[in-house]
């Protein structure tokens, strides 16, 4: 008996995987679809304990596309909110949260983390490996850290001087003493 880390090459194998231990990663998560048809690929959708959409997307290799995915998806849902609303209105989603979202890879390139932190969506990533036991496969999950987005100061209004309406060219008069003073090189002063 030997544990040993495995590579998997199947989204699909890679998917039942992630399914069947939903619950070690995702909290109170539970299956309301997958496979439904979007623009952006098939629909894996779940809903957690807040009773709102969490949209599951995976793949085995590292690929910032997903991010795009993603966003893709979620427009997909956002655009058909009405009709996914009493499509599973018995299951109790609350359709007017906002839709969470769950990334699954085996790793995630800096760029798609800062994305994800300065987009401002609810979104989180988990790395998997996948490790084999006597010919059966499990996956072990990570966190993975977004960086904070950086809130700054709002930048101040800017606000145009006053225009002097006596001025043929729509200068200010501070704007017309500065170029009377310094002709520009080449002309004669």
């Amino acid at each position: 008996m030997k544990l040993h880390r495995i590579s998997l090459e199947d989204g699909d194998v890679l998917q039942k995987l992630i399914l069947a231990q939903l619950s070690d990663f995702a909290g109170k998560t539970e299956l309301l679809d997958q496979g439904l048809s979007s623009e952006s690929g098939p629909l894996c959708l779940g809903m957690d304990e807040e009773r709102r959409f969490v949209l599951l997307i995976s793949t085995v290799r590292e690929d910032d596309a997903l991010f795009v995915k993603a966003v893709g998806q979620l427009g997909w849902i956002v655009r058909h909110q009405t009709l996914l609303a009493r499509l599973y209105a018995k299951r109790g989603v609350d359709a007017s949260k906002s839709p969470r979202i769950l990334l699954i890879a085996p790793s995630f390139s800096t760029a798609l983390s800062e994305a994800a932190a300065f987009v401002g969506l609810d979104i989180e990533l988990h790395q998997y490996r996948a490790l084999e036991l006597n010919r059966e496969t499990a996956l072990l999950f990570d966190p993975v850290w977004i960086p904070e987005r950086k809130r700054s100061q709002p930048p101040a209004p800017v606000v145009a001087p006053p225009v002097d309406s006596a001025s043929p060219a729509g200068l200010t008069d501070a704007e017309r003493q500065f170029f009377e003073a310094s002709p520009p090189k080449g002309q004669p002063t």
